[in-house]
């Protein structure tokens, strides 16, 4: 994750480290200037010993050390105000870090920075733009280095002179910077003589060095040797190590009369007030005074200096850089320790001395009788209040703790500054008691001391608290708050560090709370449990927030990018809405099109909770955003409406229209796919056909049927280029989304594609013409289809790229393009090296191409009609046509004359050959199969048609239509048929058929007309002895009955054998035909019976019929029954009708025939039969029977019975029938014209079971009465 590149130890000790104040004579800096280096810069790779030292600590005991050291330019200050926060500004600016490393929490993965160099940095001038307090030694220079060189004219004089300056500095430096550690005899002077080798040998400055020596002292003067690497030689290529230092160090060096008032700046700083703006006095970089978004690029020649991109050491070999590590070494070693260790004597005995001792009456009575609490009310003592005397115990203890914690003797400086904590909390010095709880709690950190952690928790936090609150001065709680972070860190606890920087983040400075709110969001991403990323992405967007307002929109952009990773897709829409238009707009500040573009894109394509005003705006800076990457010379890229790359199709099989008359039907092709459920089935119904055909085509050369795709889509492998024709149209449905809440307007909506041929194009935009949309509207929240056409002019590779059109806006528009990619479906396999190539065409130059239409279809049929159709073939390709075959749904009929076909009659070979431009009629009928319903049904025919080349591909086309239609009930069809026994050398049949007619539309006639019955049989054929109605017309609702008798052939042989029913015959009376059977007739006991009927359609022509066959397929039963016999009571078991499956068994008895007299069928005589109605009750338990025989209180079906016949007498009988006892009932039934009568359809028996009667008729069961 992003961390900082140093552990938190070494980053306290260099935070830490000793600082030696460094005083050079022109000629030193002459030297390092070959090397485009200051001495200070120049020894800054190598401040820390690379050697251990010995040192004493207050107790006595020896430790070893690693000192490092701190050199500043004696001239160097603190920048006032304005430079500070330039400096602030360079820091952040110059540190853009892209490089970034996947992060996984959870089922998430992020990306983050490695590492955070800009907070690092900020941090760093942060630490070093402060100026040092009375109340802390740690920023007090703890000794001078003094520094000549060969170059200068007398060196031994110009050191003198450089000391005594020195020295009245620290004499008369009272309340003025620099800050020195103590008076002078405290102070470390250190003497240093830098020869130039590639002036002179170094053994010419060595009298000089020794004059030094005898004059100073051999433990405080070093000797240094550099630019020994000859300039004409080739530099060696390693890394600069001063470039790190040089980019972080800051060097303001400003005369002693332009700097403000020292006393003045240090009772503002730690008094913390407000200054007023005519106040003379420079306040912390961060105090609550508004940013100026215009401070970015610091133009002050002290903030560049030496951070130009040059070189560095060019004049120094491997043997000076030793030089220089040595040279610190010694430093460090001969006089920094001893020094150190001096010191840390001096003040233990002076602290020993006076420890007990009051610094005055004053403190002596508050620790007596004062409530000392950081905070209390009553109590809010200025930090200035106190001030101790520079010999005060209190001051010299803090001085031990400080001298002690820069050379690294924590536990020594951890119990100094415990000491002078409680005696700084009882005098009520805050600033002094915050410091010493601030030192304290780090003291505790570097010890490793796991006792000591909770310590260091709850020092690190009354530290930052009293600061805060009592000494109200935010810049050392800045401070308290950067430093205590990266222990908590460093000890694991990231949910205390973040805490600690949440409170630091307030209104006085929007770039502290930006880069402190950042790391806190780091901080609980790192936590180890949980990981808080929705915390981390909240806290993202927060310090991009503050980055704003601090005007770096860089730093900005990125912490949004890092929150959108967590809130995307996630539901937050108002969320992701926030940070995606925030990075548009900071993208077009900053001059960053492609960033605004794509956040403003993601923004417009995602369905918002957003209200209509709102999306408004983005929609108009989304405009702004397209136009913008236009003018920059990029296509414009649209992302609204969104094109769903799931659903494009793709449709090979385009419809034309018959341009010849308007009258005639055109194929229609295949359809694009609109419900998944029916596609499948569609698709399989095609490609059961379509294999049928090829079969039929191919016989035996096809091994594996692969059927034609007509439409492409997300279920369909893609996998290869589809084979289109030059000149013949593609279709492409693309569904259309406006997540918006406002309508979108598109015009001009075209296609745009590549082409790849060998052959010269003439007319490099003319390989295919696309159809244009004029105007497109889509309505809020909503989707829609569109369908462009694409026809090619040209042989090669077609790829259709993107969607091309014009963005309507209100008052503007932008013209842009869409790229259409194709996704496929999860569960259609695709190989690494393939890919969805559903908008992929290879266009060949040359195939035929079958128009077909259609004369004579309707949407509404009877069942089963038989419908003349004509079928219109034309060849518009450019080849030969050298067969047609043509196959039809099964829930169709197709017959046509002198046509081939297989032995299902599923597919008819039309034989016919077409030329280029020929077209050919072909009359049909289409008939309902006899097995299909009344309801809806759709006819399909698929036309197969081959290349007359039999080298081209296709090797074959397909046409397909399909027709939805309506099938009604023309009228209810009822067939028993009975075995009789009257004929001894061939068996006969006895056939009943009732037919009732239903209700007809009033286009049509009344009444239907039956004009034939025919029987479709191997081994039974009709006879003449019949009984036929004298009228065959049956008007609505009414039913009628046919006996008719069948007999047996001597030798089988499937044939028709017809009876007409009517002596009329028209022209257009459709032939007899035998419907498609699903197995063939058994031999003996199956047959077809075929009922032929019309009707007269009045509305539309006075001539016109309709024409229509249905069929029953019947099988021969067992029993026996005889025609014209009369049937008496004595003959129970020949005649008897009997339902086996009911506790009531009735029966009939009756004469077959009975004649009317009457010459006329519609006189108002009538005839009376007797009938004998016999009751046996089967079961072992009495029964309740009862027996309805009025027509009228029928409840089963009244409207079965005929209006022509009725019961005479009573209608209603009931009976108690014991177990297997029978009754006999007498009826009379009364006839009034001649004709077929069921007599079984005007009685009902009802038995009661349960306590409710139950209907004991079989609907399988007649019993039929001919009147003659």
């Amino acid at each position: 994750m992003a961390t900082s590149k140093t552990n938190p130890q070494d980053f306290i000790q260099e935070t830490f480290a000793p600082m030696v104040a460094v005083a050079t004579s022109p000629g030193v800096e002459d030297v390092c200037r070959k090397n485009n280096l200051e001495f200070v810069t120049l020894i800054k790779p190598f401040s820390r010993s690379t050697v251990e030292g010995s040192i004493k600590d207050p107790s006595g005991t020896s430790a070893s050390i690693q000192p490092g050291v701190c050199f500043c330019d004696i001239n160097t200050r603190p920048p006032p105000l304005n430079v500070a926060r330039s400096y602030f500004n360079e820091a952040l600016s110059s540190h853009i870090y892209e490089r970034t490393t996947p992060f996984k929490c959870g089922n998430l993965t992020i990306d983050i920075p490695n590492s955070s160099p800009w907070f690092d940095a900020w941090r760093n001038t942060y630490l070093q733009v402060q100026y040092p307090s009375d109340h802390e030694f740690t920023k007090h220079y703890v000794g001078c280095f003094i520094m000549v060189s060969s170059l200068d004219q007398s060196p031994v004089e110009q050191l003198a002179r450089i000391t005594q300056d020195v020295t009245d500095m620290i004499a008369n430096n009272k309340n003025k910077l620099p800050k020195w550690f103590g008076p002078l005899p405290s102070i470390l002077i250190a003497y240093g003589f830098i020869h130039d080798n590639s002036v002179s040998h170094s053994s010419l400055s060595l009298p000089a060095f020794e004059a030094m020596k005898a004059t100073y002292g051999t433990q405080k003067c070093f000797f240094l040797c550099v630019n020994s690497q000859d300039p004409r030689e080739p530099a060696l290529h390693v890394p600069d190590p001063w470039l790190p230092y040089l980019n972080s160090m800051i060097s303001y060096k400003e005369n002693q009369q332009e700097v403000e008032n020292p006393i003045e700046v240090e009772s503002a700083q730690e008094a913390g007030e407000k200054l007023n703006a005519s106040t003379p006095v420079i306040v912390h970089p961060l105090s609550p005074v508004s940013e100026d978004p215009n401070i970015l690029s610091p133009s002050d020649e002290n903030i560049s200096s030496g951070k130009k991109n040059v070189n560095h050491g060019m004049m120094l070999s491997s043997e000076d850089t030793d030089n220089l590590v040595q040279f610190v070494n010694e430093f460090c070693t001969k006089a920094l320790i001893p020094h150190f260790e001096q010191l840390i004597v001096s003040l233990t005995d002076q602290v020993s001395n006076k420890k007990g001792v009051s610094r005055s009456l004053f403190s002596a009575t508050k620790r007596l009788f004062g409530t000392n609490k950081p905070g209390t009310p009553g109590h809010q003592i200025s930090p200035t209040a106190i001030a101790y005397s520079s010999d005060s115990h209190e001051l010299q203890l803090r001085k031990l703790a400080d001298l002690c914690f820069m050379i690294g003797l924590y536990t020594a400086a951890y119990n100094a500054y415990h000491s002078a904590k409680r005696d700084f909390y009882s005098d009520g010095a805050w600033l002094h008691y915050a410091g010493a709880l601030e030192m304290a709690s780090l003291a505790a950190f570097m010890t490793d001391n796991a006792q000591l952690v909770k310590k260091m928790i709850e020092y690190s936090e009354e530290s930052i608290s009293t600061y805060q609150t009592s000494c109200r001065y935010n810049p050392f709680a800045t401070r308290a708050t950067l430093l205590s972070s990266e222990c908590l860190k460093g000890k694991g606890l990231y949910g205390e560090a973040a805490k600690q920087l949440i409170r630091m983040s307030g209104e006085d400075s929007d770039l502290r709370s930006a880069v402190l709110l950042e790391q806190a969001a780091y901080c609980f991403l790192h936590s180890a449990r949980p990981v808080m990323f929705r915390k981390y992405a909240f806290h993202m967007v927060l310090a991009g927030n503050r980055y704003s307002k601090a005007s770096h929109k860089n730093h900005s952009m990125r912490c949004y990018y890092q929150a959108y990773q967590v809130y995307e897709s996630k539901n937050w829409s108002i969320a992701e809405d926030h940070i995606l238009y925030t990075i548009g707009k900071h993208a077009s500040q900053l001059k960053l099109t492609y960033n605004g573009f794509e956040a403003l894109s993601a923004l417009v394509k995602r369905s918002s909770r957003q209200i209509p005003n709102q999306q408004v705006l983005y929609f108009k800076d989304y405009i702004m955003s397209v136009k913008n990457m236009t003018t920059e010379g990029d296509e414009g890229v649209l992302s609204i409406p969104v094109a769903d790359g799931k659903l494009i199709q793709v449709l090979l099989d385009i419809s034309q229209d018959d341009f010849e008359s308007s009258q005639r039907i055109t194929a229609s092709g295949i359809a694009y796919n609109k419900s998944l459920v029916g596609n499948y089935l569609e698709d399989s119904m095609w490609a059961k056909l379509e294999e049928k055909l090829v079969h039929y085509t191919n016989a035996s050369n096809v091994l594996v049927f692969t059927p034609t795709v007509g439409v492409l889509n997300d279920r369909t492998k893609n996998s290869s280029p589809a084979i289109i024709v030059k000149g013949e149209p593609v279709g492409i449905r693309i569904i259309l989304w406006n997540p918006l809440h406002i309508p979108v307007s598109m015009n001009d909506v075209s296609l745009l594609w590549s082409h790849i041929s060998d052959e010269p194009v003439d007319i490099p935009n003319a390989a295919a013409i696309s159809s244009c949309l004029p105007e497109v509207t889509l309505e809020p929240d909503s989707s829609r289809y569109i369908v462009l056409m694409l026809t090619p002019s040209c042989v090669g590779n077609l790829q259709v790229t993107a969607l091309k059109y014009t963005l309507q806006e209100t008052g503007s528009a932008v013209e842009g393009i869409q790229h259409l990619i194709p996704v496929p479906h999860s569960r259609i396999p695709y190989s690494s090296h393939e890919t969805d190539q559903r908008l992929a065409f290879n266009v060949i130059s040359e195939a035929p191409l079958l128009h077909v239409s259609f004369s004579g279809l309707k949407r509404e049929f009877f069942s089963g009609e038989v419908i003349p159709v004509t079928i219109h073939l034309r060849n518009n390709g450019s080849l030969a046509i050298s067969q047609i075959v043509l196959a039809c749904s099964d829930n169709f009929e197709l017959y046509i004359d002198s046509c081939k076909s297989d032995s299902d009659k599923i597919v008819l070979d039309l034989g016919v050959a077409l030329l280029p431009n020929e077209s050919k009629d072909i009359p049909a009928k289409i008939h309902p199969s006899w097995l299909v319903s009344s309801g809806t049904h759709t006819l399909n025919l698929l036309f197969y048609y081959t290349n007359g080349n039999p080298d081209c591909r296709p090797r074959y086309r397909l046409v397909r239509h399909s027709w939805p239609t309506e099938i009604l009930q023309a009228y209810e069809m009822d067939v028993s048929v009975k075995k009789c026994d009257n004929s001894q050398a061939d068996m006969s049949l006895n056939i009943v058929v009732g037919i009732q007619s239903t209700a007809m539309p009033e286009s049509l006639s009344e009444s239907m007309e039956l004009y034939s019955i025919a029987l479709y049989s191997q081994m039974w054929k009709l006879c003449s002895t019949f009984f036929l109605p004298q009228d065959s017309t049956i008007k609505n609702t009414e039913d009628i009955f046919i006996l008719m008798r069948a007999d047996k052939l001597r030798q089988p042989l499937l044939h028709t054998s017809r009876v007409a029913l009517s002596c009329q015959n028209f022209d257009d009376e459709p032939k007899g035909f035998i419907p498609r059977l699903n197995n063939s007739l058994a031999m003996e006991n199956e047959m077809l019976l075929i009922v032929s009927w019309r009707y007269h359609d009045s509305l539309h022509s006075s001539t016109s019929r309709i024409y229509g066959q249905n069929y029953s397929k019947i099988s021969v039963c067992e029993e026996n029954a005889t025609i014209g016999q009369h049937i008496g009571q004595e003959s129970l078991k020949s005649t008897a009708i009997t339902c086996f499956d009911k506790p009531i068994d009735f029966r009939l008895f009756h004469d077959s025939f009975v004649e009317n007299k009457c010459s006329s069928s519609h006189n108002n005589r009538s005839v009376v039969l007797s009938v004998t109605l016999k009751l046996l009750n089967r079961s072992c338990e009495p029964q309740s029977v009862k027996v309805i025989a009025d027509c009228s209180q029928l409840k089963s079906s009244p409207s079965i019975c005929s209006s022509f016949w009725s019961w005479q007498g009573k209608g209603l009988f009931e009976y108690k029938l014991e177990p297997y006892q029978d009754e006999l009932l007498f009826l009379e039934a009364e006839f009034y014209r001649k004709g077929a009568y069921n007599l079984m359809a005007g009685i009902e028996v009802m038995a009661k079971i349960n306590d409710e009667f139950v209907l004991q008729n079989d609907p399988s069961l007649s019993s039929v009465i001919i009147v003659k």
